[in-house]
């Protein structure tokens, strides 16, 4: 989870750098959307970073059940992004930046993680 945040912050990072060089109404908009998007991401990890126990065999601060609602909605915004920037065919300044940090990938690893601890009813 902390990897993933990491690389949604370089991603957010990268993609408010980039609104800057662009004037275009639509790619501003699309980059807009995106930041934002990003935002919510790190706010989730952040959210299910924070409820994991500090240390092994510690209480946890939330349940597992409550991490896979957070992970999925880091998930989706990361894949709206994408999708968004498709629709309206600028996906080729916001592809590279969102593609290269692989962080849907991890998140779907967190998600099968911690779906298997959902499936042993330790949430």
């Amino acid at each position: 989870v902390e990897a993933a945040m990491d690389r949604a912050i370089s991603a957010r990072d990268e993609l408010t750098r980039s609104s800057r060089n662009y004037t275009d109404c639509q790619k501003q908009a699309v980059l807009t959307d995106c930041i934002g998007l990003y935002e919510d991401t790190v706010m989730q990890l952040n959210r299910t970073l924070q409820g994991l126990p500090p240390k092994t065999g510690a209480r946890k601060r939330c349940t597992d059940f409550d991490a896979q609602t957070w992970l999925s909605t880091a998930l989706t915004n990361t894949e709206t992004c994408r999708r968004g920037s498709s629709d309206f065919n600028v996906s080729d300044f916001i592809t590279p930046i969102v593609s290269n940090t692989k962080i849907s990938h991890l998140i779907t690893d967190c998600l099968a993680v911690n779906g298997a601890l959902l499936t042993t009813g330790n949430n």
